[in-house]
């Protein structure tokens, strides 16, 4: 492999050893750590660049809002700016030179390594609690964490789901790379799906049957189209039967959650009406350009108040000192977020905060518009690449709709221990779709970048070789 490969699997190992961690501290540091191995590995003057770029851009937006705005807090900025580190990580390491089914092999192994190790420590979780209370249904799922909390009590602070979409990332990215049948891979895919069940992470589940089915159409090359939309049926299908029959009650929920949402009482639709139609009133700048980074109700903003690295069970971490509130989070957000805190279900549809409308909310219209924009040109050269290899295709589909569901649900875009590892593999599966990595039997092939050094003479005129080792 060159520097830039050797580079990125070592900082790919480095993410999932922190972001599979017990620690928080160190799921927002890995991005950081992710940045630095591969700069100092791949010697990347690119990456330095788009690094010295983010900074003098954010430097200059902190500057002109803090002129035109006195509630503006430096602080939330700064918070918001390790929240993002995951982003980051991807903006900044440039996608030319990662194509190649040598690097995909040696990631594919690692991923094959950890996924067994997770769904092994998960699915004993699981047991044990079936063992106590006698049921895989209600809360036994919440149980099932993975090394990111391996005891056998859950903690009620988001490391199920965090666990959950790990798995869900590994396993898309296995399938991506088509295991043999009866190889490791494949045995470490059919643990995964069966730790992702017991998981019972039903907002996952359900977004995932959504980003499945529709990504299942970017495999429309010919007959191909029919078998692939056919096969995310069946699976969706299965799915759904499968949660029916070990998780009843859970699944009953589905009713209760939308009553909640159709009367009205869900309290992020209350914070969505509070967002579009009250606070202008208050706050003219906010539809246009919002309330400024990390300064309403991302992540970011609420770790800065010192309130929100409690347990589960209401026990705070004093990891940031207590402070006020915003005059806005104390006038909007407040008693929502607070009535969100005594829910006892801990569900994060009952959360006044998304991805979704912390953007609009601190970006407001034009970082919105921006964020749409993102995806849809990522979608749309997804589209247009499918015919090089319908089934990355596919899976760089369903991995970025995703990822931009899961934005729906909670702040997931600022939990790097939840999504880091993902996007590093939904790059990846990205880079070779566009460079056509498709291996033929028996072969490795490393994809570069062709030079006039690697100009051959043909038949057909003068034409680039591949390196085929």
């Amino acid at each position: 492999m060159n520097r830039t490969k050797s580079a990125y699997y070592a900082a790919f190992i480095c993410a999932l050893c922190l972001c599979l961690s017990p620690s928080k501290a160190a799921g927002y540091l890995a991005p950081v750590v992710v940045i630095a191995v591969f700069c100092l590995k791949a010697g990347s003057m690119e990456t330095l660049r788009r690094i010295a770029l983010i900074y003098v851009g954010f430097i200059l937006y902190v500057a002109a809002f803090s002129l035109f705005d006195r509630e503006f807090r430096l602080q939330n900025a700064l918070i918001a700016l390790v929240t993002y580190g995951a982003l980051t990580v991807i903006c900044v390491i440039p996608s030319r030179g990662l194509a190649g089914s040598v690097l995909n092999d040696k990631i594919a192994k690692a991923v094959t390594v950890i996924l067994i190790i997770e769904a092994l420590v998960g699915i004993f979780q699981s047991v044990a609690q079936f063992i106590v209370s006698g049921s895989f249904d209600l809360g036994n799922g919440d149980h099932v964490q993975g090394t990111i909390n391996p005891s056998l009590d859950a903690d009620f602070a988001f490391a199920n789901p965090m666990f959950a979409v790990n798995v869900a990332m590994l396993l898309l990215y296995l399938w991506s790379v088509r295991p043999k049948r009866g190889s490791w891979r494949m045995a470490a895919m059919g643990l995964g799906v069966v730790v992702l069940v017991l998981a019972s992470v039903l907002h996952l589940t359900i977004l995932a049957i959504v980003a499945v089915s529709l990504g299942s159409l970017f495999g429309m090359t010919g007959r191909k189209a029919l078998v692939y939309l056919g096969r995310a049926v069946v699976v969706s299908a299965a799915g759904v039967f499968i949660l029916g029959v070990l998780m009843p009650r859970n699944m009953a929920s589905f009713a209760v959650i939308y009553e909640s949402f159709s009367s009205g009482r869900n309290l992020r639709v209350k914070m969505v009406e509070r967002a579009l139609l009250d606070m202008p009133a208050d706050y003219a700048q906010l539809p246009i350009v919002g309330l400024g980074l990390g300064q309403f109700n991302s992540r970011a903003a609420l770790m800065s108040t010192g309130r929100y690295f409690v347990s589960g069970r209401g026990q705070a971490t004093d990891l940031l000192p207590v402070t006020e509130m915003s005059p806005a989070q104390d006038l909007y957000f407040r008693d929502l977020w607070e009535s969100s805190m005594a829910d006892t279900t801990y569900s994060s549809v009952t959360k006044p905060f998304f991805s979704w409308l912390s953007i609009y909310t601190e970006l407001g219209g034009v970082g919105l518009i921006a964020v749409v924009t993102v995806f849809c040109v990522i979608l749309r050269g997804i589209w247009r690449n499918r015919w090089k290899n319908p089934r990355l295709a596919i899976a760089a589909a369903v991995g970025t709709l995703l990822f931009a569901f899961l934005g729906s649900q909670e702040n997931y875009w600022e939990v790097p221990q939840a999504i880091l590892v993902g996007l590093m593999l939904l790059k990846l599966i990205h880079a070779n779709l566009l460079a056509g990595v498709s291996r033929p039997p028996g072969l490795k092939m490393d994809v570069r970048l062709v030079t006039p050094q690697m100009m051959v003479p043909s038949s057909r005129g003068v034409v680039p070789s591949l390196a085929v080792r």
